[in-house]
């Protein structure tokens, strides 16, 4: 299953996902691919929900969503791990948090770290910190080449 995710992350429009149905020999495959799509779409709207959520946020200058959510931990129930970059307004932040935990039905983990703060624990190898940094990500602020630029990790 999660090698079709893989597959079929590109898959977007209706066109390309009756193409795909039409590529399956196997009747159980195509029932598998139309649940994913379905999840896919779901997910979707879950990250553009939280994009809109964070960009109320004053502070944060990069965020992303920390893909191990999508391997290890696939159940609804699973907290949602995102990692903010810059100096946000905590308080503020809390309470878009708090709505977005309600409006979606799942607990967020967010862990903020100043540019200074992330940095220096590059500096130090951090080694969970950097494998996050360069690992996959799908980010929500920002953009990961200024990011990574920013804070000299390479890919």
């Amino acid at each position: 299953m999660e090698k079709h995710f893989l597959q079929m992350q590109a898959l977007r429009t209706k066109e390309d996902e009756r193409a795909a149905c039409e590529a399956i020999q196997n009747p159980n495959d195509y029932i598998d691919i139309r649940r994913l799509l379905r999840r896919m779409k779901k997910m979707d709207n879950m990250i553009e929900e939280i994009k809109a959520l964070l960009q109320k946020v004053p502070g944060i200058r990069f965020g992303f969503l920390d893909v191990s959510l999508l391997k290890d931990r696939r159940d609804r129930y699973s907290e949602i791990d995102i990692v903010v970059l810059g100096g946000p307004d905590l308080v503020e932040m809390n309470n878009v948090i708090s709505k977005a935990e309600e409006r979606l039905g799942r607990p967020f983990l967010v862990t903020s770290f100043t540019i200074r703060e992330i940095q220096e624990r590059i500096r130090v190898k951090d080694e969970a910190l950097v494998r996050t940094l360069q690992g996959p990500k799908i980010m929500l602020l920002g953009d990961e080449e200024e990011m990574k630029a920013t804070l000299s990790v390479d890919s």
